[in-house]
């Protein structure tokens, strides 16, 4: 069970260390994107059309791409109070319950909005600014989603291999 863990975990590692490094190169575009468009209102009078468009799905996919980044690395917000009184066995058990709980809410959101993506790709809808289709952007956040789904169902594994060990 360890081997096949730690397979999988190599083989996440770089698809997630791509996400990571998708997710910053749009972070960074976004801020000059936004930076430009602010001079550009302001001196010139001249906006940049589409930069709120680009802001929202540009957002939407840093997020949902950094998002397994973060969990894997328990970079988040926890509240541990309560499971970090228990001992070893029951706190693995209880950690490796709530991250299978997170995977399948994760895999029912990304389902979710693959779906959408889908629905949205059949009915051609586009941007009102740039005239761009929408469906790219939210197939894209719903890989995101799957990939987190999967961060913590191997998180969760990684949890109940724990408990089972010998503390």
């Amino acid at each position: 069970m360890g081997n096949l863990l730690l397979r999988i975990e190599q083989l996440l590692q770089p698809v997630l260390n791509v996400l990571h490094m998708i997710s910053n190169i749009i972070l960074f575009l976004v801020a000059i994107l936004i930076t430009c468009d602010v001079i550009g209102r302001f001196f010139f009078n001249q906006p940049i059309k589409g930069a709120f468009e680009l802001t929202e799905f540009g957002s939407a996919i840093l997020i949902f791409f950094a998002l397994a980044v973060t969990h894997r690395h328990k970079e988040h917000i926890a509240i541990g109070f309560a499971v970090d009184q228990l001992a070893h066995k029951p706190r693995h058990v209880t950690e490796g319950i709530i991250e299978l709980f997170v995977c399948v809410l994760l895999v029912l959101m990304g389902t979710s909005i693959f779906l959408e993506g889908i629905y949205i790709m059949n009915q051609n809808v586009i941007t009102t600014d740039l005239q761009l289709p929408l469906y790219p952007f939210i197939l894209l956040i719903s890989i995101g989603a799957f990939m987190f789904a999967l961060t913590a169902l191997l998180e969760s594994l990684k949890h109940f291999r724990r408990a089972v060990e010998k503390a």
